[in-house]
């Protein structure tokens, strides 16, 4: 039953963690581009996921399947972890020092954010969380991303209907 439960909430919160994370540190180079009245913490991630839906619209227009396109996302991604390494050190000593109220804000309302966006799975579980709005617009999303994770975009753009 625990374990049950722990997979249930845990894996998810896992997963909003390591997007959280993940788009944190693509942000990394455009965040040290910007004017230091500009700079928020709060920016990296909002940056990051910009960075991305421009890059994979992108390259996805360009032929590119998906799978290239992710992998060299994650590429991408450990190359900025070691190339801005001594910064998100700093980042996270900045994290550690209690007198920064400016950065213990933005934890509190990534928190609150976690746990809002998984409210649901915790009232009613996982085929609530999965089925709450209407269940023929999850089944029409997961069949795009199957058409565009194994087609081109030329071919999708050369099918008509009949």
């Amino acid at each position: 039953m625990f374990l049950e439960m722990l997979t249930e909430i845990g894996i998810p919160i896992i997963y909003l963690i390591f997007l959280f994370l993940f788009f944190s540190i693509l942000g990394f180079p455009l965040f040290y581009k910007l004017n230091d009245k500009l700079k928020s913490l709060s920016l990296l991630p909002i940056l990051g996921l910009a960075i991305s839906s421009v890059v994979i619209t992108i390259l996805f227009s360009f032929n590119l399947k998906m799978f290239y396109i992710f992998s060299l996302m994650m590429i991408v991604f450990v190359f900025i972890l070691f190339f801005y390494f001594k910064d998100i050190l700093q980042i996270i000593n900045t994290i550690k020092n209690k007198s920064n109220k400016d950065l213990q804000l933005n934890i509190i309302i990534v928190v609150v954010a976690l746990f809002l966006l998984l409210l649901p799975q915790f009232v009613g579980g996982l085929r609530f969380s999965i089925f709450q709005g209407n269940h023929f617009d999850h089944f029409g999303y997961w069949e795009s991303a199957q058409v565009f994770a194994r087609e081109s975009y030329r071919e999708i753009l050369g099918h008509k209907a009949d």
